[in-house]
């Protein structure tokens, strides 16, 4: 759940960015951006809370998720 609540809450985020980068592209829906940003900071309370409650599993977890960094450079980006 620690890396659910941390790629959905950055996904959030990215979409705040993009409104602020891009913003003429086409949205089919736009909704107040306090919305969001409220939603993103509760993902991300939620990792911040699940690292003080169980730092050795969460971290467990997180370096899980952090071996897909070298993979995807791997497989991805390298030719």
């Amino acid at each position: 759940s620690f890396a659910r609540w941390l790629f959905i809450g950055l996904a959030v985020a990215g979409l705040i960015y993009l409104r602020y980068k891009r913003p003429d592209m086409h949205r089919p829906f736009k909704v107040p951006l306090f919305i969001p940003a409220l939603f993103s900071f509760t993902c991300l309370f939620m990792v911040a809370l699940s690292l003080y409650s169980d730092p050795f599993s969460t971290g467990i977890g997180f370096i899980i998720t952090l071996t897909g960094v070298p993979a995807y450079y791997l497989f991805i980006i390298w030719d």
